[in-house]
């Protein structure tokens, strides 16, 4: 009896110990969960106040009209959502001072200094940041022009292949179009160079900033679908997001700096991709009417990869193969920093701030490829300027004597 009476004491000393354990780990358990949900509420109102930035800038760089979505009382802010979802939203003030009042903007933008402040908030997650947008009136001419005007030789459009460093073309090739270099003495040729063609150097021209083209980019789909670590496409085994079924007229923004992988045989259209991490592109990948924006690299490294009109950022590394061939049409290539090229392009404009290095002679037909670090064309290859294709890319700019200059900063957090 006094045994049965020592284990019945013994298993409620037991229990009694379990239940404090558990009363002091649940507090924890559940703050550790609130502050998961937290945080990717966190990421994602961080990312509803950069779309409403962009958005704002966007209408600066468009002369936009319509300035009616802005806030127009400090104590009402005029909200948007996101992705239909009343609890993802953003608001956006025009400022002429930092932290001063908001202005109401009825037409283009005039030559001054704007603020640009955007709020996101996700649940109970709130998230600002801030830009200034310099407007200067666009009549400067001469060296150091950044304009496009394909009549104009102080401007990147008017020149087939053009380097602020210098230019390498190796083996016989064709060119139908003008060459020019900045540097004295720094376009070098290795072989017969056929074609109506001429060659200058000492021209010395500024590109538009990196951010200031991809502001302006176009993001064709209809909806915006954010997506983290609780999406069906993330793969924890592999820590990378893959796509594996065909999107179309969606923009999908990965908000994670993992990979991105487009399985072979999808299809993608009329849509964007806009990873923090890098983008890699399988075999037999349709793309048509994309948006491809990488924060790290992109390697369209899959066989029969045949872009048309589509719209390519990445501030890393661009990469492309011609393993089973690759043709780009009608396509805009942007990097931040090198692109290795083994693809062949027609009607498209390829625009490089790092090394440009085209491997094996491919063909530039109707375009123009535009570097700031050395360009290096190996092999044999035919490159033809085409000014319709270049103001297809940058409208309108020909016949404007008098466009506004935009400059950005970078997003600074609020």
């Amino acid at each position: 009896m006094d045994k049965k009476g020592n284990m019945v004491i013994i298993a409620l000393c037991i229990t009694l110990i379990t239940g404090i354990m558990i009363a002091a780990f649940y507090p924890l358990v559940t703050n550790g969960l609130n502050q998961s949900v937290g945080n990717r509420d966190d990421v994602a109102a961080q990312y509803a106040a950069e779309a409403g930035a962009k958005r704002a800038v966007a209408m600066f760089y468009q002369s936009s009209q319509d300035w009616s979505w802005l806030d127009t009382d400090e104590s009402t802010p005029t909200w948007h959502m996101l992705n239909d979802n009343e609890n993802e939203r953003y608001h956006v003030k025009v400022s002429l001072s930092k932290d001063g009042d908001l202005i109401a903007l009825d037409a283009p933008a005039v030559a001054n200094v704007y603020y640009v402040t955007s709020t996101g908030e996700v649940n109970d997650a709130t998230k600002m940041v801030s830009a200034k947008v310099t407007v200067e009136s666009g009549d400067d001419e001469g060296s150091g022009s950044s304009s496009f005007d394909s009549s104009d030789p102080n401007s990147l459009e008017y020149y087939v292949i053009y380097s602020k460093t210098g230019i390498t073309i190796d083996g016989a090739s064709c060119i139908n179009g003008i060459v020019a270099a900045k540097p004295e003495d720094s376009i070098n040729t290795h072989g017969r160079i056929n074609g109506n063609n001429e060659f200058i150097e000492g021209v010395d021209l500024n590109f538009p900033s990196f951010d200031s083209l991809l502001s302006n980019t176009d993001q064709p789909g209809e909806t915006l679908v954010n997506i983290d670590h609780s999406s069906s496409l993330y793969q924890s085994i592999n820590s990378k997001y893959i796509i594996s079924s065909d999107i179309s007229n969606e923009n999908y923004i990965f908000t994670t700096e993992d990979d991105v992988y487009i399985q072979q045989n999808v299809s993608l259209s009329n849509a964007t991709i806009n990873s923090k991490g890098n983008i890699i592109i399988d075999n037999n990948v349709s793309l048509n009417n994309i948006t491809l924006i990488s924060d790290a690299d992109i390697d369209m490294g899959g066989q029969n990869i045949n872009p048309n009109n589509c719209i390519i950022f990445a501030r890393g590394i661009i990469t492309t193969r011609n393993s089973g061939g690759q043709n780009f049409n009608g396509c805009l290539v942007v990097s931040n920093s090198d692109i290795t090229n083994h693809a062949s392009f027609g009607t498209s404009v390829i625009i490089c701030y790092g090394e440009f290095t085209s491997i094996g002679g491919e063909n530039f037909n109707s375009g123009a490829v535009w570097v700031v670090g050395q360009a290096t064309f190996k092999g044999r290859g035919n490159y033809t300027y085409s000014s319709t294709v270049v103001d297809g890319f940058f409208p309108g700019t020909d016949e404007q004597e008098d466009n506004n200059n935009i400059t950005v900063s970078t997003w600074e957090s609020v």
